[in-house]
């Protein structure tokens, strides 16, 4: 930024009074004028016979000691938030991976109750030898079991999507809590 873009403000600091150029604004550089001249008032009550230029010496001593102790705060923070956010993410994978369980878990449970709804169905059709034939397309049969395994295209395709609305529900609450968390301001 060039010396044009600077504001120009007049301090006073104690009894002197200082131009100051600044990219701050006029009100920052007034508040900072005060909270010194407050310091300094400060110390002139409990050390009458304090030189300015001791006072300003303490002052400046005070002020980068609060300084240290708020980086040293920072420090912490900033550690802190990056912990959690190795947490969101890792809780990312676990909700992305129990999603995918569940999902697994509906679909299944859903062959099984078609399953179930396709055997409880009456035959219908001609008999052939005693059995009736029914309408449904059987999968094949397994060689060493003797049980119907079906494939997973053919299932794939008679299991419509799922739709439950307590774990579409519950994912959403889940996205809107990690989201949350991800807008956490960092320092």
């Amino acid at each position: 930024m060039s010396n044009e873009e600077k504001n120009r403000v007049i301090a006073k600091l104690g009894y002197h009074k200082f131009t100051i150029k600044s990219h701050k604004t006029s009100e920052h550089i007034q508040q900072v004028s005060r909270d010194i001249n407050q310091l300094l008032a400060d110390i002139s009550k409990k050390n009458p016979n304090m030189s300015m230029e001791e006072m300003a010496l303490l002052v400046a001593l005070n002020i980068q000691s609060d300084n240290v102790d708020l980086q040293a705060q920072m420090a912490v923070k900033s550690k802190e938030n990056a912990d959690l956010m190795v947490r969101v993410k890792s809780m990312e994978q676990t909700m992305g991976t129990l999603v995918k369980e569940i999902a697994e878990i509906e679909k299944e449970k859903m062959r099984e109750a078609q399953e179930k709804k396709q055997s409880q169905t009456p035959s219908k059709g001609k008999k052939n030898q005693g059995q009736a034939k029914s309408s449904v397309k059987r999968p094949p049969q397994t060689k060493a079991s003797g049980k119907q395994t079906p494939s997973q295209a053919d299932l794939d395709k008679e299991i419509p999507e799922i739709s439950q609305p307590s774990l579409k529900s519950s994912v959403n609450t889940a996205s809107k809590q990690l989201g949350r968390l991800r807008q956490t301001p960092r320092s």
